[in-house]
């Protein structure tokens, strides 16, 4: 196991240019995360689904939406 962690660590690290930028949004993300997924599930509230298939549902809206305004943000001069 260890072996593998140092073959890992030495043949396969590396990041693509998607990974590299979805990373660099990662602290955007975890700032406004929580208002937009409330945001996301007030506006579903009246759907009369099971609560997984909401989840389903709002897990990958969520996190495109968080992603791009995160990208967005970074973009922003300060």
């Amino acid at each position: 196991m260890i072996g593998l962690t140092g073959i890992f660590k030495e043949k396969i690290n590396q990041q693509g240019k998607l990974a590299k930028s979805l990373s660099g949004a990662a602290y955007a993300v975890f700032m406004i995360h929580a208002p937009v997924i409330v945001f996301i599930s007030l506006s579903l509230k009246n759907w009369d689904l099971y609560p997984v298939v909401k989840f389903i549902v709002i897990a990958p809206i969520s996190m495109i939406l968080c992603f791009g305004l995160g990208m967005l943000l970074k973009k922003i001069p300060i």
